[in-house]
């Protein structure tokens, strides 16, 4: 048997340093881990954006939408509960989202206070509550200074919430509950009672929906 003279083996590990081959393979498998950690990033951003923007207009919208009403029912909120899930298209609703309306008004001429008329949930069953109304009849809210008074009455807070998981996991971002809200005053009517079944409608009981 041949032995190696350590001339040949020098010349084998220099030869094996200047071979060029596999380096640039070996650079993407480096930064390959990066760039999808980036690109993963970009889309689960664009998309908590994306329904960012969609819940605040949805907020605006179902509030708009329901203070030009000349009088409320619980026919008519329960259309506009439908309609959030068209406008949060095409994101999924179900258990993810939840509509909350609230009427609001100040406890007397000299006290702005307000104090809950009516109130109604729907457009999902996301197990989230108000966050500027306590659910239950005569209870106060808290809302921003100024807006109720002698000029405003009444108020009509609509409230989305949206729970957003990513769908690439939680390594890039974590699971979040987005929240937005709006404040209207109503156009043509008060809007004080809500009719069409028992509840919050100023003579049929105190419950909460």
């Amino acid at each position: 048997m041949r032995g190696v003279r350590f001339g040949d083996l020098g010349g084998c590990v220099r030869r094996f340093f200047r071979r060029a081959e596999g380096i640039t393979a070996i650079e993407f498998a480096l930064v390959a881990p990066v760039l999808i950690l980036l690109l993963l990033g970009a889309f689960e951003l664009s998309r908590f954006v994306w329904l960012e923007v969609k819940i605040d207009r949805t907020a605006v919208s179902l509030g708009d939408l329901l203070s030009r009403q000349d009088s409320v029912g619980e026919a008519s909120v329960s259309s506009l509960f439908d309609a959030a899930g068209l406008l949060l298209k095409p994101f999924p609703t179900g258990g993810l989202s939840k509509v909350i309306f609230t009427s609001l008004s100040p406890t007397s001429a000299t006290d702005f206070t307000p104090v809950i008329n009516w109130q109604r949930s729907g457009g999902g069953t996301l197990g989230e509550t108000s966050r500027v109304a306590p659910c239950g009849a005569g209870q106060t809210a808290t809302l921003p200074a100024g807006t109720l008074g002698q000029n405003v009455p009444v108020v009509i807070v609509t409230e989305v919430f949206y729970s957003f998981t990513p769908v690439t996991g939680q390594g890039v971002m974590k699971p979040t509950v987005i929240y937005r809200s709006s404040f209207f005053s109503p156009r043509i009517a008060s809007l004080v009672t809500i009719s069409g079944s028992p509840g919050w409608d100023g003579t049929n009981g105190t419950k909460c929906n």
